[in-house]
């Protein structure tokens, strides 16, 4: 089986459960290749700056710099080498993908596929959302999730031209402490990412269902999350 994952910062955002997917699956024996698109220091430095709130650029820089150099090491090892892609949704990249006859596209990237991607790329593209679906659509899925169903789970699913409105193929859900902070949920529910996807890739069975209704949640305002916070 031929796998791509395709990641915003594979060297540095999530680290964590993005190596033990990769390991697990090439321990099983699958080929696979990464391909990543924001690639300017600048822009590392921007979205670490938004996500960890560093006041200080410099800091958060040097950081990354030591960070990117640390984790590029686990790729050649594996003898990966992550495929840069400035723009996923760009022609170029959409025919270099598509050559490569992948069986499956695991996505994890910030940014909505086109229309064109999709259609232009001859593999299943699956996706992990942070929260039930069909109930929860759109971002800050894990707060939004915590406030409407009172939980906090994950779906497999495939991505189709809407937004996150493709089959679902899996749910897990996550068992967490009245303690725990939204940060100790995604924590919780991205270390139980490879597991489900592995278990999906090596099932002799497919069942997909249905993924319609919901609602399409936006960003959530920091003081609602803050109030919800202290509910937790």
């Amino acid at each position: 089986m031929k796998l791509a994952f395709v990641f915003n910062y594979p060297l540095i955002d999530n680290v964590d459960w993005k190596k033990t997917a990769i390991q697990k699956s090439i321990d099983a024996g699958y080929n696979v290749d990464v391909y990543y698109g924001k690639t300017h220091l600048s822009q590392y430095v921007k979205a670490y700056l938004t996500k960890r709130k560093f006041g200080n650029t410099s800091t958060a820089s040097n950081r990354l710099k030591e960070k990117k150099e640390k984790n590029y090491s686990f790729f050649v090892k594996l003898g990966i080498k992550p495929v840069k892609v400035k723009d996923i949704n760009s022609q170029k990249a959409i025919d270099r993908i598509a050559s490569k006859n992948y069986d499956y596209l695991i996505i994890a990237i910030d940014q909505i596929l086109s229309k064109r991607f999709i259609e232009g790329i001859n593999s299943k593209i699956l996706n992990i959302h942070y929260a039930t679906l069909p109930d929860i659509k759109g971002v800050n899925a894990i707060e939004w999730n915590y406030l409407v169903n009172g939980k906090c789970e994950l779906t497999l699913h495939y991505i189709d031209a809407g937004i996150d409105t493709g089959g679902i193929i899996r749910k897990e859900e996550i068992p967490y402490d009245k303690e725990d902070s939204f940060y100790m949920m995604r924590e919780k529910l991205q270390k139980k990412i490879p597991s489900t996807l592995l278990d999906f890739l090596q099932s002799s069975k497919e069942n997909v269902f249905e993924n319609k209704g919901g609602l399409l949640y936006t960003y959530m305002h920091k003081e609602i999350q803050e109030i919800i916070t202290k509910t937790l």
